[in-house]
């Protein structure tokens, strides 16, 4: 995040943006590029991707990429399994995690490795939450080793609270259209 936190009114104003701006999207791949594109310039962030939860194979989905230039991600709607990988923990622990550089011991999926061998060097994760009930993470990823800090995963976890009543609202548009 820049030298300058958001703070007080500034934040209020930026979150209440975020809200009007993701209450009426009702496909999450806008959704992410909404998000990104608002706090890109706080952030300074290289690509965001919304990974949905699978709970009934405890699985992730990749909704909603946002790649750096230049990088291959696998496309969207792609599953990969929740361990080894920060939005899993994320999701998991319903707690923001933090990565500082890449570390290939504590995760230790495929898919984080393909982000590491791209250039990605830190990240943050955020479990999107209704209640209780865990619907994905947010990751945010950098090229820049310790690019997100406790301050700027608060911020992240508050614009998640917004987010979370839009990608609520875009599953169970998804599910009304199948049925």
């Amino acid at each position: 995040m820049t030298e300058n936190t958001v703070k007080g009114a500034d934040r209020s104003r930026l979150l209440l943006e975020i809200n009007n701006a993701v209450t009426t999207t009702v496909d999450l791949h806008e959704l992410v590029l909404t998000v990104s594109n608002y706090i890109r310039p706080l952030f300074q962030h290289d690509g965001a991707a919304l990974a949905i939860y699978v709970p009934e194979r405890n699985q992730l989905r990749a909704f909603a990429l946002d790649p750096p230039a230049g990088m291959k991600f696998d496309p969207e709607g792609s599953v990969f399994p929740m361990e080894g990988t920060p939005p899993g923990l994320a999701i998991q622990t319903k707690q923001v995690v933090i990565v500082t550089e890449p570390d290939r011991e504590r995760f230790t999926s495929p898919v984080v490795h393909r982000a590491f061998d791209q250039g990605i060097n830190s990240g943050c994760a955020v479990p999107i939450m209704r209640g209780d009930r865990v619907l994905g993470a947010l990751a945010m990823l950098s090229k820049r080793l310790a690019a997100f800090t406790p301050e700027s995963a608060e911020l992240l976890r508050e614009i998640c609270g917004q987010l979370a009543i839009a990608v609520e609202n875009v599953l169970n548009f998804e599910n009304a259209r199948k049925a």
